[in-house]
């Protein structure tokens, strides 16, 4: 029983969340390649820094509000106090289904 439960368990976590985690990562990515952090360096022109930041930021805050979202816990103030949400954020998610919450990040990610 429990080498079942274990395996279950591993195969919903490197299918599920190893997916989503590989996404995020590629998209870190992508991002520091493409758009260099020194606004002096060879393509130029834009420090992504922010952007970067912002998207590691609410990576993780979405794999938290997925987990939260499987067990019905609808609280979202503490991820403010934490910094992992701004408070416009908080209240942008207040408004959102629970289960919807974590998909609402992904469009923050990039703006």
């Amino acid at each position: 029983y429990l080498s079942l439960s274990l395996s279950r368990w591993w195969a919903l976590r490197e299918k599920a969340l190893g997916a989503l985690l590989d996404s995020i990562a590629d998209l870190l990515m992508l991002l520091s390649v493409a758009m260099p952090q020194n606004p002096d360096a060879l393509w130029g022109s834009v420090d992504n820094q922010p952007l970067v930041s912002n998207t590691k930021r609410l990576g993780l805050t979405l794999l938290t509000l997925l987990s939260r979202s499987q067990r019905d816990n609808d609280e979202i103030m503490d991820l403010v106090d934490s910094g992992s949400l701004r408070q416009i954020e908080a209240d942008i998610l207040q408004d959102v289904p629970l289960k919807v919450r974590p998909m609402v990040l992904f469009p923050m990610m990039l703006r």
